[in-house]
């Protein structure tokens, strides 16, 4: 390799002098054209890598930068001091552990933004981050389902105007738009296959729209749980794990895998579907149309149907004074869960059995490092499902990997899938650049 730079080192500064003293003869020097556009290509997609490494640490010295681009010293010094002239980075002195003052470089904060917005089966979310992957803003706002019509590509992009005029930057600095979907999507050609009760989004092509409404190139499409994986990887407790698994339990189920520090994808772009599972034969009918799936017997939106159909035979609960059945709402479940109602917690303990049994076969397929339990429910229910779910995961998997088996619930709230689809949209803008 060393060999190699010396090449374009040669042929780069011969370039110059040939451009500077005989710029006339130079013209018809398409080979050293080339070399020096070949050159410069290069050397751009190094200070790509050190960008990219910077952003995903936060934070590095010139030599933490070296170790991880595998560049010498000396050729990250002189990118780093290139990236700073052009704005790119920004240095500061961090703390000392007795010795020298190191100095640390990172993204220059306010030259650029990304977008992220979350659509859930009963909320959307949105969030502008800047370069620094640091929050800007957030809001969230209730689905009106009775009315599925207001959910729009276009009153998605007048609430992310109406964010970006309230915090003053200018339109022009959002470079990119990540939008994650509980539902069915094609992450490759963005667009939404379904997303539960609301039929104009069938089959949306989300990108394409979001794209000709806001003229930005890198819009990224992206399942929720996928993208709340990689707000694991980036922000929570798994920067240092190269292979984990996140489960996401909330109104449907969805996984995230992470193997060898990438997130898993593949060409027809929809993977990690464990709610669409088959455990055992069952005439319930699921949401995607086939009968038998994991998501219509243990999941928030099974959960509700079971209880909704508990109060209609007159089973004793305490939701059954708060509601009618059709008024009933997984909050009030949560409500009642925490309050020990029995009749709540017997079908919540059955779903975790059935969502740990379906946990242990994926734990046998990738074998782990760790698993991260996250979503809506994960946060309301707390332990009245995770312990269940640690402790029945065990007589799912094979012995051999039983005592290796590490299950953590996410320390990270409810704007992970928004800011893991912010994070993504920059990644793949960065990559493209």
């Amino acid at each position: 390799m060393s060999t190699i730079f010396v090449l374009f080192d040669f042929f780069y500064l011969l370039d110059l002098y040939i451009l500077r003293t005989f710029s006339y003869f130079v013209k018809r020097l398409d080979f050293l054209q080339f070399i020096r556009y070949k050159y410069l290509m290069f050397k751009s997609e190094e200070s790509k890598k050190i960008y990219q490494a910077i952003r995903f640490c936060g934070s590095l010295t010139k030599r933490e930068t070296a170790k991880r681009c595998g560049f010498s010293l000396t050729k990250t010094t002189l990118l780093i001091e290139e990236m700073l002239e052009n704005g790119s980075l920004t240095s500061f002195s961090g703390k000392s552990n007795g010795g020298r003052i190191p100095q640390l470089f990172k993204i220059k904060s306010g030259s650029s933004y990304s977008v992220g917005i979350d659509i859930g089966t009963k909320f959307r979310r949105a969030i502008i981050v800047d370069s620094n992957d640091k929050i800007a803003s957030a809001k969230e706002w209730d689905s009106n389902f009775k009315k599925p019509d207001t959910l729009t590509p276009d009153n998605l992009v007048k609430r992310i105007r109406e964010m970006v005029k309230h915090i003053g930057i200018e339109e022009s600095k959002i470079k990119a738009y990540g939008i994650s979907i509980t539902g069915i999507v094609e992450e490759k050609e963005g667009i939404c296959y379904s997303l539960r009760n609301v039929p104009n989004w069938k089959m949306l092509p989300i990108r394409d729209k979001i794209m000709e409404l806001t003229n930005i190139p890198y819009i990224s499409v992206i399942d929720s749980s996928r993208a709340m994986a990689i707000s694991e990887q980036r922000y929570g407790g798994m920067r240092d794990i190269k292979d984990f698994i996140l489960l996401n339990i909330g109104f449907g189920l969805g996984l995230g895998i992470i193997i060898n520090g990438k997130l898993i994808s593949c060409e027809r772009g929809t993977t990690g579907e464990i709610g669409h599972m088959h455990l055992r034969p069952s005439t319930e009918l699921c949401v995607c149309g086939n009968v038998g799936c994991l998501e219509a017997t243990a999941s928030g939106w099974a959960t509700l149907k079971k209880c909704q159909e508990g109060i209609k035979s007159g089973v004793e609960t305490i939701i059954n004074s708060q509601n009618s059945p059709e008024e009933l709402t997984l909050t009030d479940i949560i409500s009642a869960a925490n309050q020990g109602d029995r009749f709540v917690c017997r079908i919540l303990d059955k779903m975790a059995k059935d969502i740990a049994i379906a946990l242990g076969s994926v734990i046998n397929l990738f074998n782990p490092e760790k698993v991260i339990l996250s979503g809506g429910l994960t946060r309301a229910l707390g332990n009245l499902i995770t312990n269940t779910i640690v402790r029945e995961v065990k007589s799912a998997v094979i012995p051999w990997i039983q005592k290796s088996i590490n299950i953590e619930t996410s320390k990270l709230d409810k704007w992970d899938a928004a800011l893991g689809a912010a994070t993504i949209a920059l990644d793949r803008a960065i990559e493209e650049l």
